[in-house]
């Protein structure tokens, strides 16, 4: 359902539905009041009654009194005796078939008020039967009945009126709400129609410009953040672009000298077996070289799908880089040395991930340490993190590179050295490894001289 139309609906069911309600409401509570009303009146004109024939006064007064107040309170009054004998009757109701007096009779029985209603044979009329028993204030005896009768026109015609008010007045809110829905989810919408359009203009042609709004609506916030995500996609793209090229130039040089080493094998028949056995070797190592540049570029572009995906445990860290280090110790040719991993440090990680890390920066510092140095690596803690260093005790980092080591295919060994040199792609590797653990990396120069290049992960 469209989000226009939601909120037509809500605007709806905010203003016509409750008003849909209070109008029944108030329909019942009026029919109810008024009933009440009409039965308090009534009973007041039965004792009235009862008061006038008690009292002592003319025949012909008291004829008057009772037809004046019949015809104020536009109602019948009857009085009837001990021995339910009519003896005044102001018969303002003509055609009205009164039947069996049941609320004479029950008033003579009990001494107490009571009341009753007939509905006319056409139904066209409903009728209020109140009766209030005299009582004799010596005796205690009943010596006769008032008897009050009053039909409900007036007031159906009251309860009629006021519905048909009722109804016109909820349909022409019930209108006004449809409109100022349309209205307000018109103009609530024009902005989201406006970032639509940008979103597809920024798809289609990469003009991000469309996101400029302005105000502090939630809308605006959005647009906010679509601008962020328009910066950092361009910011992906052009380190992707960047990335390509840098990956075509170090493939271009491998294959240029397996190229050219196979053209003077094919072109030279003649090249004397040393010669020919040199260029084959050279084949070989650029071979190895291109696949194992091949097989990094595969791990460092796998790891933004592989790692949202594993789930982590929660580990003793220095258990965890003890044995590391014990199982890849036999692969180098320094002497590794670790510091701290006794500490009770808990952490949520990756082993397999976390040995990753360790065993590129341990082959970086190896690549840069003396033969006849140890490479140290050290665990410590701070109030929120795990903190894992690598030391060598090597020539350290020229200061123009300590903020580049991370960057992908950035390497700081000299151009001469092919055999061992780095591709620039472990630390790259090692910084989205810890990142995905919420951690950080960081790379410094030694006082005492080598370099420290290690990461923090988040205490649990």
């Amino acid at each position: 359902m469209k989000f226009r139309i939601r909120i037509i609906l809500t605007m709806l069911a905010v203003a016509v539905l409750p008003m849909l309600l209070i109008n029944r409401y108030a329909l019942a509570f009026f029919h109810h009041f008024s009933k009440e009303a009409l039965e308090h009146n009534m009973v007041n004109s039965a004792k009235l009654t009862s008061d006038v024939f008690q009292a002592d006064m003319d025949a012909a007064d008291r004829k008057t009194i009772l037809a004046a107040h019949a015809l104020e309170t536009e109602s019948r009054i009857r009085f009837f005796d001990a021995e339910e004998t009519l003896l005044f009757d102001t018969g303002e109701s003509p055609g009205l078939n009164i039947g069996e007096n049941t609320d004479v009779q029950s008033a003579l029985q009990t001494g107490q008020y009571a009341a009753r209603w007939r509905l006319t044979p056409d139904r066209s009329r409903l009728y209020y039967f109140s009766a209030w028993p005299q009582i004799d204030p010596v005796t205690g005896e009943v010596e006769g009945v008032a008897q009050v009768i009053r039909h409900t026109a007036p007031i159906t015609r009251a309860i009629l009126n006021m519905k048909a008010h009722q109804t016109r007045a909820t349909w022409w809110a019930a209108a006004t709400s449809v409109i100022l829905s349309v209205l307000f989810a018109i103009l609530l919408t024009l902005r989201l129609r406006a970032l639509r359009h940008a979103a597809t203009e920024y798809a289609q042609t990469g003009d991000a410009t469309g996101f400029e709004m302005t105000g502090k609506d939630e809308i605006a916030d959005l647009a906010a953040e679509f601008r962020t995500m328009a910066k950092e996609l361009e910011k992906r793209q052009a380190y992707n672009r960047d990335f390509v090229l840098t990956t075509l130039h170090e493939l271009k040089t491998p294959l240029t000298a397996i190229q050219g080493a196979a053209e003077l094998l094919r072109e030279r028949p003649d090249l004397p077996a040393a010669d020919r056995t040199k260029f084959a070797g050279n084949i070989s190592f650029q071979s190895e070289r291109l696949s194992r540049l091949v097989e990094e570029l595969r791990a460092i572009t796998s790891l933004d799908v592989e790692l949202p995906g594993e789930p982590m445990q929660l580990m003793h860290i220095g258990m965890l880089i003890q044995n590391i280090v014990d199982r890849i110790r036999p692969a180098f040719n320094c002497e590794i040395i670790l510091k701290g991993t006794d500490n009770q440090i808990m952490a949520r990680v990756l082993p397999r991930r976390i040995e990753q890390v360790m065993v590129n920066l341990l082959e970086n510092a190896e690549r840069h340490n003396p033969e006849d140095k140890a490479v140290c690596v050290a665990l410590s803690e701070t109030e929120t993190h795990a903190r894992i260093r690598v030391m060598d005790q090597g020539p350290g980092f020229a200061p123009e590179n300590i903020d580049r080591v991370f960057d992908r295919f950035f390497t700081t060994v000299p151009k001469g050295e092919t055999l061992n040199q780095g591709r620039g792609l472990g630390l790259a590797v090692v910084k989205r490894i810890v990142e995905a653990h919420r951690g950080q990396v960081f790379a410094l120069n030694r006082d005492e001289g080598g370099a420290c290049v290690g990461f923090e992960l988040p205490l649990a």
